[in-house]
């Protein structure tokens, strides 16, 4: 079975209106709030996935281990990440929204160094391009990592 996490409630319901299955997908109201827990247990998930969503959240030492919590050990957790957000597209962002949401980017090392820290065994990284709009190129990466077996001595 999936499981979604989506604080926005148009948002899950047009997963549903493109044809999710309500039998197969269980869409859970909420979000990634800063320094508190995510909605699942320890270890409850064989893989992690969260795409699109690391750009509208400031990475902190919590943010991985987290993620890292909420897998199995021997489980995966996989992630897209911004690597380049353009100056007037973040005012855009922060301009419409109340309370205002920050469009994040970081670089690979620093996205490496937080997933170090968070305890996981990197596995690979592709470096894809997101999309343009006018003459910027949005620049994505995708990390792939394993919760080792064991917890890091």
């Amino acid at each position: 079975s999936v499981i979604g996490l989506e604080p926005s409630e148009g948002m899950r319901a047009l997963c549903f209106e493109k044809g999710f299955s309500a039998s197969r997908f269980n869409m859970v109201a909420g979000g990634y709030q800063p320094n508190k827990p995510l909605p699942f247990d320890d270890a409850h998930f064989d893989i992690f996935m969260s795409c699109g969503v690391l750009e509208w959240i400031e990475f902190t030492p919590h943010v991985f281990s987290e993620f890292m919590r909420v897998v199995k050990p021997g489980g995966h957790l996989a992630f897209s990440y911004r690597t380049h957000a353009a100056r007037d597209d973040h005012e855009k962002h922060v301009a419409c929204v109340n309370p205002p949401l920050y469009v994040h980017s970081y670089s690979p090392s620093a996205v490496r160094s937080f997933l170090k820290n968070a305890g996981s065994e990197f596995l690979s990284h592709e470096r894809t391009v997101g999309f343009r709009h006018g003459a910027r190129e949005f620049l994505y990466g995708l990390i792939v990592v394993q919760k080792p077996l064991k917890p890091h001595p």
